[in-house]
């Protein structure tokens, strides 16, 4: 299975890292700091020596550990990373809107739905996405990225017509 590696933003900080699985990180580091924190990006890598490679590359921007400084090059690399695909992004950023809202049925009453509907869910509805981000803080990017590309929060152009 290919990974990535991914860019994670926490202030004026990213934190470079590889996973077979960018949101399981995301979600970990959103529990670790207090701090809003967002995914910029994913590059796919076969292994963990990219992103090794990658702390080498950007050694002069390095703020502590795995975090760097949005400077020079660092922000050249996020400039050029993409978006989870959009077959992965939608089920796991719904899955990890669950677990900030404390599992199924506590998101469904959040939400005023049944939990059965939040079931059936295989990503969130379009109708659904801003109810979803103001009740756990998944940003509408990671949970329709179809819908609220990554580069912006704006609403939607379906909206807007």
């Amino acid at each position: 299975m290919t990974g990535f590696v991914y860019a994670i933003e926490r202030g004026n900080l990213v934190k470079i890292g590889w996973s077979h699985k960018p949101l399981d990180r995301l979600v970990q580091i959103r529990a670790k700091y207090t701090e809003q924190c967002h995914l910029l990006g994913v590059r796919a890598a076969p292994s963990a020596s990219y992103e090794r490679a990658y702390h080498t590359i950007f050694s002069e921007w390095r703020d502590h550990g795995e975090w760097f400084r949005k400077e020079g090059d660092v922000l050249d690399f996020i400039g050029r990373l993409q978006p989870l695909p959009s077959g992965s992004a939608p089920s796991d950023a719904l899955t990890m809107a669950k677990e900030f809202a404390g599992g199924s049925v506590k998101l469904a009453r959040l939400l005023k739905v049944t939990s059965q509907a939040i079931g059936q869910w295989r990503r969130v509805p379009a109708d659904r996405v801003l109810a979803v981000e103001r009740a756990t803080g998944v940003a509408r990017h990671e949970l329709r990225p179809d819908i609220y590309p990554p580069q912006t929060q704006a609403e939607p152009m379906e909206a807007a017509q």
